[in-house]
């Protein structure tokens, strides 16, 4: 399908959001996306393509309606006119730390890396709501090198369970967070036992509700 876009802020979140999804629906370890410019006329003509799992077709014509959702969040283009419509005033996001939290590390298993709890560069950024565990991410691990036990926790959580899992932290010396919207089925064994290990399952209910984003 062809989208006109005529300001800069709205194809830059058009291709981020493009992307960001690209990334996490794939449904192999590695995956693949093109993204090609070419002219026409007075105007330039982008071209994106991955080898994803793809967009029913019944959907690929709402894709880019304002208010329509092919899971619990609004679409960017729904999100960007919504918001700059509004003269709102800025959320306050409240956190609850302790040298506790503090000491503890997360292993994102997406990009490699290990981090704080609390990302606050990214709290600073375009979407604040990361600043709880770097935000959608498909799994992580949480280490607390100070627990009194060795117990384990699995957590299966959707974005919302961000702010709410390190309040767990304190009971458990290992909190894996996984999130199955991401994380293919066929995948999930090679990183969870659930070997002596609890499990919780946090989900908001707009999730609980539409069985598609579970799959």
């Amino acid at each position: 399908m062809l989208l006109k876009v005529y300001r800069e802020e709205l194809l830059l979140r058009i291709m981020t959001n493009l992307l960001d999804n690209s990334r996490k629906y794939r449904n192999k370890d590695i995956g693949h996306c093109v993204v090609s410019v070419s002219r026409e006329e007075n105007r330039a003509r982008i071209e994106f393509a991955d080898d994803g799992p793809g967009v029913d077709d019944e959907c690929l014509g709402k894709l880019f309606d304002i208010f329509y959702r092919t899971d619990h969040h609004w679409t960017s283009l729904g999100a960007y006119y919504g918001y700059a419509a509004l003269p709102m005033e800025p959320d306050h996001l409240t956190y609850l730390t302790s040298d506790l939290l503090d000491a503890c590390t997360v292993y994102n298993y997406e990009t490699g890396k290990t981090g704080p709890i609390y990302d606050l560069a990214k709290g600073a950024g375009k979407d604040p709501y990361e600043l709880f565990l770097s935000g959608s991410v498909s799994l992580l691990t949480i280490e607390n090198p100070n627990a009194d036990t060795d117990r384990e926790l699995v957590i299966f959580r959707d974005s919302f369970g961000s702010s709410l899992a390190p309040l767990l932290v304190p009971g458990y010396a290992k909190v894996t967070l996984a999130d199955i919207r991401y994380l293919p089925s066929s995948q999930m064994g090679k990183y969870l036992t659930f070997t002596d290990q609890d499990v919780l399952f946090l989900y908001s209910a707009p999730v609980l509700n539409n069985s598609e984003t579970l799959k």
